[in-house]
């Protein structure tokens, strides 16, 4: 009786244990998943911001090489040569600074974009790798409770054998045992 009582204590502390570590590593894994998502949107929220910064950047590029355009046309007709010359050099230097903010501004903002697709890259694999151990957490949770089961299966029918033999012995100990009559 004594051994099967010892033995579910045993198993009762063993769970409770097994219990506050898997409430442990749940919850901190629990509270991480949230964190990733925040980082992952902000990132994403500047991602926009600077997709739309190019957006602009391209329109102000094309808007530029339209004016280029109109003022190649005006050169090429005749009697502005000399004329077109004095009066578009100003604003022709004044195109090329302007297309060359342009191109810095647009490696920059690809150097960003690099850069945030690969912290995207490696909290998405954070956040995978998260997932990945609370499925194990919960699937080594779920085998612990299965033998649990098991295990109070056992000691109720231990119980209930104990329970049988105690009530025999009871039975046997009330009636009278039979003696010998003796004559003499």
């Amino acid at each position: 009786v004594r051994f099967p009582e010892r033995q579910n204590k045993v198993l009762e502390t063993k769970w409770d244990s097994l219990q506050q570590q898997g409430t442990r590593s749940t919850t901190g894994t629990n509270k991480l998943e949230p964190l990733f998502e925040n980082y992952i949107n902000s990132l994403r929220s500047y991602l926009d911001g600077i997709l739309g910064e190019r957006g602009c950047l391209d329109s102000e590029l094309r808007n530029m090489q339209d004016l280029v355009e109109d003022f190649k046309k005006k050169l090429r007709e005749p009697g502005t040569l000399l004329l077109g010359s004095s009066l578009l050099l100003p604003p022709l230097l004044q195109n090329a600074k302007l297309q060359t903010a342009i191109a810095e501004a647009e490696q920059c903002g690809e150097m960003a974009l690099k850069d945030a697709n690969a912290k995207l890259q490696e909290l998405q694999a954070a956040l995978q790798q998260a997932k990945d151990d609370l499925t194990w957490l919960l699937r080594d949770y779920q085998e612990l409770m299965n033998v649990k089961l098991a295990l109070d299966v056992e000691i109720a029918t231990y119980h209930k054998l104990l329970e049988g033999e105690e009530c025999r012995w009871a039975s046997t100990a009330i009636s009278p045992p039979s003696l010998p009559q003796v004559t003499g």
